[in-house]
């Protein structure tokens, strides 16, 4: 048997082989079925709808602290100009969702980001309709704030899809402008997502915590170990500094600065662990690279391709995959249901992983790197089918490692999932959490009210409940997404049909019932276009 990679290839790889020959054993392959299923556009006119009920759910910016607030001047603003660019920015807005929406099946990354979109062009449109004349922008001006804050995220998200066509770029680049000229009608600065920043530091400053304690209990009590808990030390007190300024809605110039300062001090420390190999310190320096990352987002920072990072996060990669088979004995591979395909996955595997590291070692074009990065994707699927049913504790740990390793990857490289299955639990569990305070309100509001459709509205409420702990367990037990398209669709009618009940409430229920409806619709739709 001749093993193309056996110059680099594990002795087990060797061993492995000539126990298949052996051992001969069957098995049959797993049968992969596409189920083309046809998911139903989203209703956007739902999305409005459900804001268009007087004192009801009014405006998609409820109140808050999250947006800093501006004085309408009437004597500087052109109330006539401003009507001009909503309406181009609502056109547009139309036209880009159109052609991301036929895009989806050419560049799959755009569809995380419909949902996004979906609510951009919803709330420009109903601001267009609403903003005329200075009554209409006083009563909605935090909505303009928020429409600006929402696409300046989703500009500088869309921007980061590779592949995207030309005229998605040319509507992009207009929504820009006119976002720009409303901004400037009305004299203010460009809006940030305070909200997400407030979170998102707090988990940077909690994620250094974590870090800085394993560092004091893994490391030791060397002179390094003692330099490298200092640095990791003062690191802290800048995610502290910088999760302070995020509170205090400090300006997007020096949240920037301040959060660049923390991204030099987090690069050395950074490369300083590295060279101690451990597991601990890894899990925790992996958290708050994630919220480091989560941050330049919110902050509107171009992202860019760390190549020593690629080459850390590959070497992890291939040393997980060897201690998945250092932890796996040989007779326990054997009993694999597919153990005669084990020596050429694995081999496989290898091959791709030994590709890709030699293509960033030469320091070779993003383009190139991307598609090895896909073969390396496709390698896994096959490894992780053939020897995730493995009878070992040890080796499942080991490949859960292996599985992190390579989102790790994906994520360094700014690779954008078709599915993100991590984000679409989050907005179930939120959908179910919603769906739970709905309840308690709709049953303290109906035994008050007792209205001629009470009934009627128990059994609604009660069908959304179960339907948002269903959707939400489907996605936590790894269900297909053909079956949780189907349990969204079901929901959204549920949904419907309650909205209609609640907007009924004349009891001191009623802000708290449209506080969480405000937040139910979009939820929704956020989960729907990301399974679409």
């Amino acid at each position: 048997m001749t093993l193309p990679h056996s110059h680099w290839a594990p002795k087990w790889l060797i061993m492995l082989g000539a126990a298949v020959l052996i051992a001969s054993v069957a098995g049959e392959a797993l049968a992969q079925t596409r189920i083309a299923s046809a998911f139903g556009k989203i209703d956007d006119e739902d999305f409005e709808r459900a804001y268009q009920t007087e004192q009801f759910g009014r405006g998609i910016e409820g109140p808050g602290g999250y947006l800093p607030s501006f004085d309408v001047d009437r004597n500087r603003v052109d109330i006539t100009k401003l009507q001009t660019e909503l309406t181009k920015f609502s056109r547009t807005s139309s036209d880009l969702y159109d052609e991301l929406d036929r895009g989806i099946r050419v560049v799959p990354e755009i569809r995380p980001h419909i949902g996004d979109m979906l609510k951009v062009r919803a709330r420009s449109r109903l601001l267009a309709q609403r903003v005329d004349g200075f009554g209409g922008l006083e009563e909605y001006k935090s909505d303009i704030q928020g429409l600006d804050r929402d696409w300046r995220q989703l500009s500088y998200d869309l921007r980061a899809i590779r592949g995207m066509s030309r005229t998605a770029v040319r509507y992009i680049d207009e929504l820009d402008a006119a976002n720009d000229a409303i901004g400037q009608s009305l004299q203010i600065s460009p809006t940030l997502d305070y909200r997400e920043l407030v979170i998102t530091t707090a988990e940077l400053r909690a994620s250094m915590s974590n870090l800085l304690d394993d560092i004091e209990i893994e490391l030791g009590r060397t002179a390094e170990a003692r330099r490298l808990q200092l640095q990791a030390s003062q690191t802290q007190q800048q995610a502290s500094h910088l999760a302070g300024l995020a509170l205090e809605q400090a300006s997007s110039d020096q949240l920037i600065s301040e959060f660049k300062r923390f991204e030099r001090d987090w690069t050395e420390l950074n490369n300083g662990l590295r060279s101690y190999n451990n597991r601990y310190v890894e899990r925790s320096a992996r958290r708050v690279m994630e919220s480091s990352q989560e941050t330049r987002q919110l902050l509107l920072i171009p992202q860019e391709i760390d190549r020593a990072e690629l080459v850390y996060l590959t070497r992890n990669l291939e040393r997980d995959t060897n201690d998945f088979f250092d932890r796996a004995p040989l007779r326990i591979l054997m009993r694999l249901p597919e153990s005669e395909q084990a020596l050429a996955t694995a081999d496989q595997f290898y091959g791709v992983l030994e590709n890709y590291i030699d293509l960033v070692e030469r320091n070779e074009e993003v383009d190139d790197l991307v598609e090895a990065y896909s073969y390396i994707d496709d390698a896994w699927t096959s490894f992780e089918r053939v020897f995730r049913p493995i009878n070992s504790e040890d080796a499942q740990q080991v490949l859960n490692s292996v599985e992190v390793s390579i989102l790790d990857l994906q994520q360094s490289m700014l690779i954008e999932q078709s599915f993100d299955r991590h984000t679409a639990m989050e907005l179930a569990a939120e959908l179910e959490n919603l769906a739970g305070h709905l309840d308690q309100d709709v049953r303290r509001w109906l035994s008050r009210s007792n209205p001629s459709y009470r009934h009627e509205a128990l059994r609604d409420v009660s069908s959304f409940v179960t339907g948002s702990q269903s959707l939400h367990e489907s996605l936590v037990t790894e269900g297909s997404i053909q079956e949780a398209r189907r349990q969204a669709s079901q929901v959204w009618d549920d949904w419907r049909r309650v909205y209609q009940h609640i907007t009924k409430c004349d009891t001191s229920e009623r802000p708290y019932l449209a506080r969480t409806s405000s937040r139910t619709t979009p939820t929704l739709v956020d989960l729907r276009a990301l399974l679409q």
